[in-house]
């Protein structure tokens, strides 16, 4: 407890829609957001072959870029190690097309991605969940804190 008061101390909140009723207290989810700089995340829009259209532009300096889909169960995809494609809107996936197809359309919820330029933590942050409650007939609002794994590195000094 000592630990989690002194590695765990970023907490943050947010609001979704249903899906925000999947997760559970104690459940780790990974979070997105580009205003502290975790990453970039938007939606699939397009698919040819190898090339994903994104619907957003990405800033391609630096490297390399990895990107993470969420499939239809709700499950990642990823890390894919991506490179930019004819403009800054396409990654292209460097392992090839995927095994799957992504939804695009307006007929559902088109895929999600997260783009960053570190496997493990460029694409955002894992947090874990403390308590998910209803803010609305349609939403739901999402209370977690940043995950640390010092928590079980032993006693602080």
């Amino acid at each position: 407890m000592a630990n989690a008061k002194l590695y765990r101390r970023n907490q943050i909140s947010w609001e979704t829609e249903l899906e925000g009723h999947l997760p559970f207290p104690g459940d780790k989810v990974r979070v997105s957001y580009d205003l502290p700089s975790w990453g970039v995340s938007g939606e699939i829009i397009g698919v040819s072959g190898a090339d994903l259209t994104l619907d957003r532009d990405m800033d391609w300096t630096g490297g390399p870029f990895y990107l993470w889909l969420r499939q239809p169960d709700g499950s990642v995809d990823g890390p894919h190690t991506v490179t930019q494609g004819g403009s800054d809107d396409v990654a292209t996936l460097s392992g090839g097309a995927l095994s799957w197809n992504p939804r695009t359309g307006l007929n559902g919820e088109r895929t999600h991605f997260a783009f960053g330029a570190q496997a493990d933590s460029g694409s955002g942050e894992d947090v874990l969940i403390l308590e998910t409650e209803p803010s609305g007939e349609n939403t739901v609002r999402i209370t977690g804190v940043v995950y640390d794994a010092n928590v079980y590195n032993g006693l602080p000094t």
